[in-house]
């Protein structure tokens, strides 16, 4: 088969191959993303540039994204790993992985291992061709391993539609270099034609060559017709501008057997095995099918591929579906998922074709989907919702497998958090039934359900409307006595709440019910973070996880967060984005809680936004208030008070949820923005009363190590010593709750400490919360501690403590910090802002990361540790006055504040 040719893409050749290079060179790996609209020659760049690279001396993989196959874990790489002549791993190196299938982490592990022992000998190029296609392990793995092979030599190619989209193997530790590809020009349109035909392309064909926008591939097909045409001494009309009429010419040629085979391909949606061919065309034999596949080769529509039915690209298998009718299609569809059943692939693969040949009433359909969203619905929820939602809205009223299907699409969209969504399908359950039992099963669904929308209310209206329970089974009295537990841990006492649910868990548990059990281990979970005992709420927490799936997952993260365990909180993390279930607003709100905890400001801020957003797409309001506070508390640390006014509007404004869900965070916002503001009587009127009806509230706040100094600090500033004093007993009480998390101990000495002026308490404070992942609360008491010995005279040990405090809040960007700091410091006599100079290392980082460079990529230049770098970078943000790295880049690239400064405040240079 001749090679495709390559036309108007020499730069971009050049630039590949460049990075390329200078991979092998310098041995260390990067991400290229090639980017492009359909058909604008990103595949045929790709073979080209594999080519060079191998010609090069590389070990080269090659795999493809399918679009119907978002289940098959981690395909695409996989098959990189053993394509070609001669493959990155032989065959028992290979068959090695296959234990590992279900287990993405050790999986990708294994692969990051077996990479990292081939590049010593050859430098590696991993191509996967469709990223925007990719399974959730596939983009995993994309996102993990450049980072884990980045001081090796191993280069990352993808090629995806998503052009304005983040690409796979965006990271922060690793080079990434984005290629887009564009319309292809008239004269490289002209060359192309050259090649083509021989001469340049005149009349008709000129005005649709050029009439097609670039589109290489169009061109291609364009050209190869017009060839094709001039070579048979005929005339076509099986050219663009009207592209599917074309393929749709090109179909009608065919014989009836190729045709249908061609059809059937395009409905499989991937490359299809001769054998699968055979099987879904009536028995054909393997012989058969490959001569029809010559056949439709030849006619320009699949590609030559001895194994597979594949098209020549992806466009064609677009249009040819397209030409398809309707009936004919949804019959293929039910054929192919019909087969992948009885293959025994499984109702999951066959699930996208049952749902494009769904038609109401069809019970084989219903099956399917049924039966893929039982499979995923415990790992995977958020696929699992669309599946059930669908086969529900198939049935008929009268049908008699609706309430069974109802119950099950209701649990499912639970577990997926649609709470809004559920309660719509135990609603219209409930029209169709005056059964006793059947009511009181569907209410305690209900009740799952209003607990994700926040609405307590309404649960308790509901088990009023099942509350003879004399006419119900055990079974249902002890669902509806773990629903009330539940609601006792927002509406009641933390006792009350822990009493009812052991109560209900031991019931359960003797009878048996699942459902239960999970309602009563969640009250547990809920009332022991009430109280502030994230060890036990974590107990709970992993028992839930392991009898409820994926959907519980996030309270575990919590409570790891609470503990300090922040790198077991990132490993449950970790396995979200390898699945669907990244969207589940828990999961999401338990990111945005790890960025927040570890000081990552700005992608917490952008967290909260996008939990609000899920919130309101999934009707579950539980993290919403949250979010809000969470989002204006981090403008609050980033000096925007304007905008925490601005979030806490629509939280006081909602009613979207019961008081005991919002109030408590709402009046956190109130509070806390009016303490930043100066406003401490007004806001110790606000937050005094709250924390005296601490069982009322979302404790991890009322609790927090980041708030606790905050409001011992509204209280001095009140002259309110008996909210300061009780700040420091509710410290304490966390500490002991929490024995061995540093962040709760140092807490607890720095509010202390910073109550009683000692600086013995601060220091130790100091000393505890540097073992303490949580580096703003770092940042806080060495401030308190500086702040004290600077009223005790001891102005050195004060300037030391402050000038690393000012660093530290500064790599935050904690500006509304900063000017306080800097008031301590000139107290101590240190110099601030532009006063000190920069050492020679410090200027040289500062000017690496002014070009743009990640302080992975300063760290290798200079030869030097991540940790040296973040230490001058700090120095650099206080010497220099600047808060960020945009204003440390844009200082650097002002001539006065560039080589001025440096010329004016380096060692050993005139001033």
């Amino acid at each position: 088969m001749a090679r495709p040719v390559l036309r108007g893409r020499n730069a971009e050749l050049a630039a590949v191959a460049t990075l390329l290079r200078r991979a092998g060179d310098v041995r260390q790996g990067c991400v290229i993303c090639l980017r492009g609209e359909p058909g604008i020659g990103k595949s045929t760049m790709l073979q080209a540039v594999a080519r060079q690279a191998a010609a090069a001396g590389f070990a080269v993989g090659f795999g493809k994204a399918e679009e119907l196959d978002q289940i098959s874990a981690g395909a695409p790489l996989l098959v990189a790993l053993r394509s070609g002549s001669q493959p990155l791993l032989d065959a028992d190196t290979f068959a090695g992985l296959a234990p590992l299938h279900h287990q993405p982490v050790w999986l990708i592990d294994r692969i990051a291992s077996l990479l990292a022992e081939i590049s010593p000998r050859s430098p590696v190029l991993i191509v996967v061709d469709d990223a925007q296609w990719a399974d959730p392990v596939t983009r995993f793995a994309l996102e993990t391993l450049p980072g884990r092979l980045a001081e090796a030599p191993v280069v990352w190619l993808t090629a995806s539609r998503d052009v304005g989209g983040e690409p796979p193997g965006a990271l922060d530790d690793v080079e990434r270099h984005d290629v887009v590809l564009g319309p292809l020009t008239g004269a490289e349109l002209d060359a192309l034609a050259l090649d083509h035909l021989g001469g340049p392309a005149e009349g008709l064909t000129h005005r649709r060559l050029h009439a097609l926008g670039g589109n290489p591939f169009l061109a291609v097909q364009l050209l190869s017709g017009v060839a094709a045409a001039r070579s048979a001494g005929a005339e076509t009309d099986d050219i663009p501008p009207a592209f599917a009429d074309a393929i749709e010419s090109r179909l009608r040629s065919l014989s009836t057997e190729t045709a249908e085979l061609v059809e059937c391909a395009a409905v499989w949606g991937r490359p299809l095995d001769l054998s699968d061919a055979a099987e879904l065309l009536a028995g054909r034999s393997v012989a058969a099918i490959t001569a029809q596949r010559r056949e439709a080769h030849a006619r320009g529509l699949l590609a030559e591929d001895r194994d597979h039915i594949a098209f020549a690209h992806d466009l064609i298998r677009e249009a040819v579906y397209e030409t398809v009718p309707a009936a004919v299609r949804r019959a293929l569809h039910l054929r192919c998922a019909r087969y992948l059943v009885s293959s025994g692939r499984g109702v999951v693969a066959a699930a996208p074709h049952a749902r494009a040949a769904a038609r109401p009433g069809d019970h084989e359909v219903v099956q399917i989907l049924c039966g893929a969203a039982a499979q995923t619905s415990l790992t995977m929820p958020a696929v699992a919702a669309p599946l059930i939602v669908e086969a529900f809205g198939l049935l008929d009223h009268k049908d008699p497998r609706r309430m069974e299907i109802g119950e099950q699409c209701a649990e499912i969209l639970i577990r997926a958090q649609r709470g809004s969504d559920a309660v719509t399908v135990i609603d219209a359950l409930l029209m169709e039934t005056s059964d006793a039992e059947t009511r009181a099963r569907l209410q305690s669904l209900a009740a799952q359900a209003l607990w994700l929308m926040g609405q307590l209310g309404e649960i308790d209206r509901r088990i009023v409307d099942v509350q003879d329970r004399r006419a119900v089974s055990p079974q249902l009295q002890a669902r509806l006595a773990a629903a009330e537990a539940l609601v006792l841990t927002r509406a009641g006492t933390a006792k009350a709440a822990t009493e009812a649910a052991e109560a209900a868990l031991a019931r359960g548990r003797a009878l048996g019910d699942e459902r239960t059990q999970l309602l009563a281990l969640e009250a547990l979970a809920e009332a022991d973070t009430a109280e502030g005992r994230h060890g036990s709420a974590r107990r709970h927490y992993r028992a839930l996880r392991a009898l409820g799936g994926t959907t519980y997952l996030a309270g575990e993260v919590l409570a790891l967060q609470q503990l300090d365990r922040f790198d077991e909180a990132e490993d449950l993390l970790a396995r979200v984005h390898q699945r669907h279930d990244h969207s589940l607003p828990s999961l999401v709100f338990a990111q945005l809680l790890q960025d927040f905890k570890l000081g990552r400001f700005a992608e917490a801020d952008a967290g909260a936004m996008t939990v609000i957003r899920l919130c309101d797409e999934m009707g579950t309001y539980v993290h919403k208030f949250e979010a809000w506070l969470i989002g204006s508390v981090v403008a609050v640390i980033r000096g925007d008070l304007a905008l925490a006014r601005e979030r806490l509007r629509p939280a006081e404004e909602t009613r979207q949820a019961d008081d005991a869900f919002r109030k408590a965070p709402t009046l956190l916002i109130k509070g806390r923005l009016a303490g930043a503001e100066g406003r401490f009587e007004d806001s110790v009127q606000i937050l005094k009363p709250l924390m005296d009806s601490l069982a009322r509230s979302r404790s991890w706040w009322p609790r927090s190590p980041e708030l606790l100094r905050v409001q011992a600090g509204i209280a001095i500033a009140a002259a309110d010593d008996e909210f300061a004093w009780q700040t420091v007993e509710r410290a304490r009480t966390a500490a002991e709750r929490n024995p061995g998390v540093a962040s709760f101990e140092g807490v607890a000495l720095q509010v202390e400490g910073f109550v009683t002026g000692d600086a013995g308490t601060l220091r130790s404070a100091v000393k505890i919360l540097r073992e303490s992942p949580r580096s703003f609360l770092l940042a806080g008491a060495l401030a308190d501690y500086g702040a004290v010995l600077v009223d005790q005279g001891d102005r050195h040990t004060a300037a030391v403590a402050l000038t690393e405090a000012w660093d530290r809040y500064a790599e935050l960007g904690a500006n509304f910090y900063l000017p306080g700091v800097e008031r301590n410091l000139s107290r101590a006599g240190a110099p601030t802002g532009s006063g000190e100079s920069l050492t020679k290392a410090e200027e040289r980082v500062a000017q690496l990361v002014s070009e743009g460079h990640t302080n992975q990529s300063v760290a290798s230049t200079l030869g030097v540790s991540v940790h040296t770098v973040n230490t001058h970078l700090r120095a650099v943000f206080r010497k220099m006055g600047v808060r960020s790295r945009v204003q440390l880049a844009n200082a650097m690239n002002a001539t006065a504040i560039g080589r001025n400064w440096f010329r004016s405040h380096s060692p050993g240079r005139s001033r």
